[in-house]
């Protein structure tokens, strides 16, 4: 997906700026700056969500909380003499 993205703006820039390597360089710099602070806020919305998830789901009891002491499995290695 990212190298889908930086093939786009590579050619995007290339059409625009023919044969001008100054040009091509200040788009490429200018898209990636664009895409870059797209991208961080889109990361910056989805952890927001994810931690409101999480926050909703510690209200409700689920019987992945739900533990028996009684039933821990642990088997004794060392032979009682």
């Amino acid at each position: 997906m990212i190298l889908r993205l930086l093939e786009t703006i590579a050619n995007e820039a290339r059409e625009s700026a023919g044969s001008d390597e100054g040009k091509l360089e200040k788009l490429l710099e200018q898209r990636l700056d664009f895409h870059v602070r797209k991208l961080g806020d889109v990361t910056e919305e989805r952890r927001k969500e994810r931690e409101d998830l999480l926050k909703e789901k510690a209200k409700h009891i689920t019987m992945d909380d739900l533990h028996d002491g009684f039933d821990s499995k642990v088997t004794c290695s060392l032979a009682v003499i």
